[in-house]
């Protein structure tokens, strides 16, 4: 997939300028909304909040799996926020609605 040749470009990049360089570097308009989208979404939705936002709303987490990548963070972000934040790449999870039996 097509993204900006900057590494942390999404997080050092004024989001003005992130975008103009993401529509001038990814020609393809499909793509472009795609990156555009994953931007604004869930590169800001961190582990925690996305599994507290699904027990919010009554499900329980049966399992969880999560994988992180080797990219080294920047020094320039390790003050804002744990480093787990930035490495996280990839996260699965079980959840179950509880079932509601009248007749029980």
């Amino acid at each position: 997939m097509q993204t900006l040749p900057i590494p942390w470009a999404h997080l050092s990049t004024r989001h003005s300028r992130y975008f103009v360089e993401l529509r001038r570097t990814v020609v393809a308009n499909k793509v472009h909304r795609l990156l555009v989208s994953m931007s604004e979404t869930v590169s800001r939705t961190t582990y925690s909040q996305l599994l507290e936002a699904a027990r919010r709303v009554g499900f329980e987490i049966v399992r969880e799996h999560c994988a992180g990548d080797d990219y080294p963070v920047p020094e320039q972000f390790l003050h804002i926020r744990e480093e787990s934040v930035f490495s996280m790449n990839q996260l699965a999870f079980l959840a179950s609605k509880p079932y509601a039996c009248g007749f029980l």
